[in-house]
């Protein structure tokens, strides 16, 4: 038996509560171990200046204050339990949430749906193919469009439309 262990044991022989197998396995360690002997002898040295003490008498209608603070205590124990369910259903509640999404994205199919500019661009096919008929027309507008796209492949570094 290790020295914790023993501690807690003579601890609670104090009190008369040890089983006789636990008895018997500290007797033994006591017989092999003097610390735990010194301890055993200082904690009866506690409990007999304690014992000696005398301590005063509660004040009068000491009770009659008390016991409604001990029922307002048992009303907030209800609240504390809710509270520690609370605490421990907020975990579980996301998981079933993040199971329930992941579910509704594996078995409700996707439709198809008409692609964006920067979807056709991430998908490496060229939007030069749908601005053409755009830049062939010929109005102001459609023109600045076109000076905009030729400066981008000019090899001019500051980017600009020189004439």
């Amino acid at each position: 038996m290790k020295c914790k262990k023993a501690e807690k044991l003579i601890s609670r022989s104090f009190d008369r509560v040890l089983k006789p197998r636990e008895e018997e396995e500290l007797l033994k360690h006591l017989k092999e171990c003097p610390l735990c002997r010194q301890k055993q002898e200082e904690y009866k040295n506690i409990l007999g200046i304690l014992g000696e003490q005398k301590f005063p008498d509660p004040k009068p209608y000491f009770w009659t204050r008390l016991e409604p603070k001990l029922k307002r205590e048992t009303s907030y124990d209800s609240w504390l339990t809710w509270e520690k369910w609370g605490l421990r259903a907020i975990p579980v509640s996301l998981l079933f949430l993040v199971l329930f999404a992941s579910l509704i994205m594996v078995f409700v199919p996707s439709e198809q749906k008409e692609l964006s500019n920067a979807e056709i661009l991430l998908q490496n096919q060229n939007p030069f193919v749908e601005t053409l008929p755009l830049l062939e027309e010929g109005r102001v507008e459609n023109e600045n469009i076109h000076l905009i796209f030729t400066s981008i492949n000019g090899e001019n570094g500051a980017r600009r439309y020189f004439p």
